[in-house]
């Protein structure tokens, strides 16, 4: 099979990670590659960020939508469209209301990101570790363990509808434009990329990823780059003959 797009990360990938300047000059040398195929983004992050992203990244990033708040909706940017994935009914919607003012209540010094439609991104506060966090939401939300899934990246805790993730995303961009997952290449560097990197044919991470996420890179024979960041991005790139 031959790559026919390239599915991106934010946080850890295209960028350092929350609060850390853009690494502007790396990604300008990325939006003036001569990519050989177009670029999505495969984020946790809410659709004013992803555009602000797809802009930087230049026009091979609006070819096709990118999927956003950790696969709840595809972004369109070239029409300005927000397609909800099909597990998201109105029901759904009126649940994690009620779940976001759960979560409000009980974690009061981990904000909930603004800005999100439906997925609710907890931010630790600075002296709590993510993985912590993620372990007092599941507790917190056990009641309503059949109705969420919870997922953590390396700067937020994520709680989207069940059965909807990045993975579940991807088989929604790949139906939505008519491509198998098998034809694309999949960059991501934590946890909560996982399911995109083990439905993509073809992977990579930065030197930077979680130790699960390189296992599984080098599991499916893909490149983990000795960069990190947006250097380590370009290094893969340049590994699948992406750009020169």
């Amino acid at each position: 099979m031959e790559i026919s797009i390239v599915s991106f990360d934010i946080d850890g990938c295209l960028t350092v990670n929350k609060g850390v300047a853009l690494p502007l000059q790396t990604l300008d040398r990325l939006q003036k590659a001569r990519a050989t195929v177009p670029f999505v983004l495969s984020t946790g992050r809410s659709q004013p960020y992803a555009e602000l992203m797809i802009q930087i990244l230049g026009p091979k990033a609006s070819v096709y939508p990118s999927v956003v708040e950790n696969g709840c909706f595809l972004y369109d940017s070239q029409e300005e469209i927000m397609f909800p994935h099909p597990l998201v009914t109105k029901r759904i919607i009126g649940d994690f209301h009620e779940i976001r003012r759960v979560l409000e209540e009980c974690f009061p010094k981990s904000p909930v990101q603004q800005g999100k439609e439906l997925c609710i991104s907890l931010t630790p506060h600075k002296k709590i570790r993510v993985e912590d966090l993620f372990q007092s939401v599941q507790k917190e939300l056990e009641i309503y363990k059949e109705k969420v899934f919870i997922s953590h990246s390396n700067s937020a805790v994520d709680i989207t509808p069940w059965g909807i993730d990045k993975g579940a995303g991807l088989l929604f961009l790949c139906e939505h434009i008519g491509i198998s997952p098998g034809n694309v290449l999949a960059i991501g560097d934590s946890n909560n990329d996982m399911q995109v990197l083990s439905l993509a044919g073809y992977v990579g991470c930065p030197s930077n990823s979680k130790d699960e996420v390189i296992d599984l890179v080098r599991k499916k024979g893909g490149y983990v780059a000795k960069t990190a960041h947006t250097g380590g991005v370009i290094e893969i790139l340049q590994h699948y003959h992406i750009i020169e």
